[in-house]
């Protein structure tokens, strides 16, 4: 019966080292941004499409977007100039929700802007949104830590879209964490300066909670280790003789 404790304590211990890992091994690992699609995000992912807002008719009307979507944990930072909703230019695009786009102004004919910057109050797992940028030219989205830490960069072309445009969707992921990320349009010629562009239908998915998987691993762990208690009791038990009461108590 002493090897046979000592044998289930055995079992029982080398268990919970698995199930510790386990747990360790479901947390979110270390691991370098990758570029996604619309379809990467989950159901639950945040939307923001500016379409109740007060759409411009023109690139210097509209409603100045700044901390309208505050209460998602979002805000919108254009330190030259301003970015504004915009419905003339939803209505020459598609693929994007309407009426309203985020005309994004990066230049005024002579001075550069620097980028746009949307910040998220929590970290985020997955960014993204639809872009539409002049013939000819780039739009580029980089990915900062929520301590400020670049981690990612990401350049796209996208294809053309009568009459003017080039759209597509660009995205990233980071396991990590994304705290703001920072978008700006440039043309290929290099010596260039940035170019005005415009976002719609921004989807943001926070990173979930590392403690929700690892006490969930934890608590598998200690289920089946109850279970093997309960079933080296039980094997214990069957394996002792039955009493006999016709037994005599002196031997």
């Amino acid at each position: 019966m002493k090897l046979l404790s000592i044998l289930s304590s055995l079992k029982m211990s080398c268990r919970w080292r698995l199930f510790v890992s386990l747990a360790a091994s479901l947390a979110p690992l270390a691991a370098f941004a990758a570029a996604i699609g619309p379809g990467d995000f989950s159901s639950t992912a945040g939307l923001i499409n500016f379409d109740n807002l007060a759409g411009g008719s023109s690139i210097f009307t509209g409603e100045v977007v700044t901390n309208q979507y505050s209460s998602l944990g979002v805000t919108f930072v254009n330190p030259n100039f301003v970015s504004r909703a915009n419905a003339n230019l939803a209505a020459m695009l598609d693929g994007q929700s309407d009426p309203n786009v985020l005309f994004i102004q990066q230049h005024n004919g002579s001075t550069s802007g620097l980028p746009q910057e949307i910040l998220f109050s929590t970290p985020m797992l997955r960014v993204g949104a639809f872009f539409a940028t002049s013939l000819d030219s780039t739009i580029t989205l980089t990915a900062f830590s929520p301590a400020g830490v670049k981690v990612e960069s990401l350049t796209l072309t996208g294809g053309f879209n009568a009459p003017d445009f080039l759209t597509g969707f660009v995205g990233l992921e980071e396991p990590d964490g994304i705290g703001r990320i920072e978008l700006f349009s440039r043309s290929n010629d290099p010596a260039a300066v940035t170019f005005n562009f415009s976002i719609d239908d921004l989807r943001f998915e926070a990173v979930p909670e590392p403690a929700t998987w690892t006490l969930a691993a934890l608590g598998l762990g200690f289920g089946a280790i109850l279970n093997r208690k309960h079933r080296v009791a039980g094997t214990l038990a069957s394996a002792s003789p039955p009493n006999n009461p016709n037994r005599s108590q002196n031997l």
